[in-house]
This record gives C-alpha cells, structure tokens and sequence, in this order.
C-alpha cells in the first residue's frame, strides 16, 4: 500500500483494516479499503473504508491521520435522519465500537433506505474531477467535515485542491437528512453559487455534466481574478511607497494584506500601519472592489481603477496622511496623560481636565471602553454607544491634548 507524508498513511491504514476486519466478521460481507495519501505537506492522509452492496461499491467510513491524532468519520442514521459521526484516536475500543455501529446499519438494510450518502457522492466526484478535470497547477484532494456536529445538515465531504494551486473545499457533499447537497462556488464576485441536490447515483451521473461546467467555470473566473492587470497588492505597494516618502512623524510603516475568505467570496484588502511607543495606529486602508480600489487616509476617501488614477490622487492621500498625524483618534491616546475638553460631553464640562487611563477591550460585545480619570470620579467613552461612537470617530472634536507627560 502507498503510505503517506513522512509514512502517517500507515497508521491510518492500520485503523482502516482493523475497523474493516471487524465490520466483515459482524456483517458477514467483505469490506474493501482504499488509500489515498496525502501528496505535499497539508495535506491530509485519508483511508477509505467500503463494502459492496447490490454489486455497486458503497463508503461506510473514512480515517483521516491528521498527524498529532486519527479520527474516523462514517455514515449514521438516528431518528429518521442521515448524518455523518465521528471518533478520535486509535487505540482501545475505538475500532470495535465504530464497527459494531457500521455493521447494526448493515443488519438493518440502511444502504438500501438511502441510495446515495455524502460519503459516496463525495468519493464519487473526487474519482470524477480526478479523472476529467485536468490541473496546470495542484491537485485534487478530499476533506471531510461535520463528523463531530453528528446533526443533519452539518457535515459531508469536500473535494479540495493542495499543493501550489490550494483552494480549501471548493465543493462539497453536505449529509441532509434524506439527500445529499452539492455546492461549487461562483465563476465570479456577485454571481450566485451552483448547487443541486442528489438522491441516487444515477442523479449524480445526471447531474455531473453541469456540475463539472460548474466547476471548469469556478476555476476559469479564479484564473482571470488572479491575472487582472491591477490587484490590490500593486496598489497597496505603491501608495507604502508614497507615504514613505513623505512620513517623518516617526516610527516605522508595515503592510497588512488580507484575503479573507477569498475568491469568489470576499475581495482583498490592505493596511498600512504605523508602529511608534504608544502602539498600532492605522495609517491607509484599502479594499477592492468591482468598481476599483477605495483608499481611505484619515477622513480622505478616493476609488481608483488603474495605476494612472492612483498616481493623480497619490498627493492627496499623502496630505491626509499627514494630516491625520495631527489628529487626536482614539488610537493616539497616551496612558497617564491629560486632556481638555474643546465642548461639554458625557456630564464633563467645556474645559474640564481628564486624564487618560486605559482602553478595555469587551470582546464578546465587540466594542472598547476608554476610561478617564477627572476631579471627583472617573470619565468613559463607551464605544458601544451611538453617540459616544460619533465623538470618538472626531475626537479632537471633544478632546484637546494639554501634555505628553
């Protein structure tokens, strides 16, 4: 048998046997396996555990070394529903336990109740974009999902591409409670996605012509996304470069980019930050979009939609640059330091003194609390209130600085 990165396959066949040996001597059917290793690191090994049912190949079970544990996902039905379950490790019971449950659903004639589960269908298009769906770059590879929801609707198969072309599940096999649904993504942004819902193999062999369309179409508009003449990432390098050469507030300048959750879901996005003693400030954002890039300094908003447009607002975005060095945020804050206030607000009259003292983050409310000191008490900015947002957005507005001290 092939064995996997660094020879992990080899465990996960020794559980894959096991559990198939167990099914046989309960069920009384031979059970088959099948290895598929993983090929580069990231990858994950896989065994397919199978019988034959009506003389058509059909999975009950995959083991997935995922190096540091092994885990076994199979086919399941409680209360009427399919879904899939799952169990860790290798050891002890494990493998009696998950055949004890394979071979009650065999006893009970299951296979015959639902034609077609997520794990065949799965299994079954992997066989087929394998075969027809030829790639420049990457390979195809399955995942499985949901096992340890053990709810309809929550878990399946996906069918991925690693190595130097990756896209994470760009379709999957989703377990409904009486079908199997299938999703590939969009050719494009603000497309919808393709789905259709299978009951039988003779539905997926129907069905797979539009499918595979799907997924030629998906991987032709993520071919075009990437080759545009002018990504995000150009842009963001040109705009560091102009704000470089004319930042001398001090500290030093990084670029973030992010891909979110990636074509053909969420557009690019990029930030440049400055670090300095006090901390992380934002300095640029940009987000792309179908219509351009929107670059956004200070309160400073532009869309550009080639290099040439950039180059025409680069002056402007660099004096907002620099002129939001001299604006009062909420980020520029310094602990210990004291402030007056320009106009009366949250019970503090105009030209009142408070020291500034902390930021707390509340992360379950996704919102920040700046806390004060003042004669007689404490002042709180409340990030989660509209108005107290409206002044934090503008304050220097509210807030003055009296001293660095």
């Amino acid at each position: 048998m092939a064995s996997g990165i660094q020879g992990r396959s080899s465990v996960a066949l020794g559980l894959a046997e096991s559990i198939a040996q167990a099914v046989s001597a309960r069920a009384g059917l031979p059970c088959w396996i099948r290895d598929e290793p993983g090929r580069v690191a990231g990858d994950v090994d896989a065994v397919l555990v199978g019988m034959n049912c009506e003389d058509r190949p059909r999975v009950i079970g995959v083991v997935n070394d995922l190096g540091v544990h092994l885990t076994t996902a199979w086919i399941d039905e409680r209360g009427g529903a399919t879904m899939l379950a799952g169990a860790s490790g290798a050891g002890g019971d494990v493998p009696t336990t998950v055949a004890e449950r394979i071979a009650e659903l065999v006893a009970t004639q299951w296979f015959r109740r639902v034609p077609l589960s997520a794990l065949d269908a799965g299994v079954a298009m992997f066989d087929a974009v394998r075969k027809h769906l030829s790639l420049e770059t990457g390979h195809w590879r399955l995942g499985v999902f949901g096992q340890w929801e053990q709810t309809a609707g929550r878990g399946g198969m996906t069918i991925d591409i690693g190595g130097d072309n990756p896209w994470e599940s760009m379709s999957w096999c989703l377990q409904a409670r009486d079908h199997v649904d299938v999703k590939w993504p969009a050719a494009g942004f603000e497309q919808a996605s393709g789905g259709c819902e299978l009951r039988s193999l003779q539905d997926l062999m129907a069905r797979w012509p539009n499918i595979a369309q799907g997924l030629i179409d998906a991987l032709a508009g993520r071919d075009r996304f990437r080759s545009r003449p002018w990504p995000l990432a150009t842009a963001a390098s040109a705009v560091l470069a102009a704000v470089r050469a004319v930042d001398h507030g001090g500290g030093s300048l990084r670029l973030d980019q992010q891909q979110g959750s990636g074509f053909p879901k969420a557009w690019p996005s990029a930030m440049i930050w400055r670090f300095d003693a006090i901390g992380q400030h934002r300095c640029v954002m940009l987000e792309e979009t179908a219509s351009g890039i929107t670059v956004t300094a200070g309160k400073h908003h532009v869309i550009v939609g080639d290099a040439q447009a950039l180059a025409r607002a680069l002056p402007d975005i660099t004096a907002a640059v620099l002129s939001d060095l001299g604006r009062l945020t909420p980020d520029k804050l310094r602990p210990g330091a004291w402030y007056r206030l320009r106009v009366a607000f949250a019970g503090a009259a105009a030209g009142e003194r408070v020291r500034f003292d902390r930021c707390q983050c509340v992360p379950y409310d996704g919102i920040d609390l700046y806390h004060f000191e003042r004669d007689g008490g404490t002042w709180l900015l409340h990030g989660g209130d509209p108005e107290h947002c409206a002044a934090l957005a503008d304050l220097d507005r509210v807030l003055e600085a009296e001293s660095c001290g």
